[in-house]
This record gives structure tokens, C-alpha cells and sequence, in this order.
């Protein structure tokens, strides 16, 4: 069996009331990746602050005999800053992979910020992919 990382990071987000529940998933890597959570301003994931989740990660069989791992995140979104960010990392020995999404536009709470929170997701997946 052969060392390999993940090439995918993936934060997915629901908000129910005033909790913001993020998702993470990388795909598969052989060791299992580390997930590591950070929220903050700075556009570099290691800059911001760890952050911890109360979830248990999940990890699953996944392509190439390597394993896929999954964790989940609360927010508070009456917690959350202007300009703040979430980002999610897999670490694999020494490789970081990075991924972010913007937590302000989840704090409105009609149905137009669900779309903006959504297009901004998928701006800031879209620019992880050309960067």
C-alpha cells in the first residue's frame, strides 16, 4: 500500500435558527487525513484561530483503498464577525490542504441571505479551484 493525500476539501453549511452547522469532507488519502477547523479574517487558514468541534470526525473506505474523513461544525451565528471565515483542513503528513467559506452572510435570516451564503460558497470554491 502506497502514501497518497487528499485532492479535495469540501465545507458544505445549513442554518437552523441561529446555528450554523458546517460540514467537512476530504476525499480519500491513505493515511486518513486530519481535519483541522480555523475561523478568522486572515485570508491564510493557520493565521485565524483553531477552533474545536464537539462531533466525533467520520471516516469511511474510499477510492484507491484509502479512507475519506468527514466532521461536522457549530456555529453561532449572533458569534460571528464581519469579513470572518471558516476554514477546514486536511493535513496529511506534510501537506495541508485548505478550503474557506464566509460565515457573515449566514447571520441574516430571510431567504435572500440563503442565496447570497450559497453564491459565496460557491465563489470561494470556485477561486480554491483556480488557486
Amino acid at each position: 500500500m502506497f502514501n497518497f493525500p487528499p485532492t479535495n476539501v469540501n465545507i458544505t453549511a445549513n442554518k437552523d435558527d441561529k446555528t450554523l452547522t458546517l460540514n467537512c469532507t476530504s476525499d480519500s488519502s491513505n493515511p486518513v487525513a486530519l481535519l483541522t477547523w480555523y475561523k478568522g479574517n486572515e485570508d491564510v487558514a493557520s493565521n485565524n484561530s483553531i477552533i474545536t468541534s464537539n462531533y466525533q470526525p467520520i471516516i469511511a473506505d474510499a477510492e484507491y483503498n484509502g479512507k475519506s474523513i468527514s466532521q461536522s461544525l457549530d456555529i453561532n451565528v449572533d458569534d460571528v464577525k464581519d469579513g470572518e471565515m471558516a476554514f477546514c483542513c486536511a493535513k496529511h503528513l506534510n501537506t495541508d490542504l485548505c478550503t474557506s467559506i464566509q460565515l457573515a452572510p449566514f447571520r441574516e435570516s430571510s431567504d435572500s441571505s440563503s442565496l447570497t451564503a450559497w453564491m459565496t460558497l460557491i465563489v470561494v470554491a470556485v477561486s480554491a479551484v483556480i488557486i
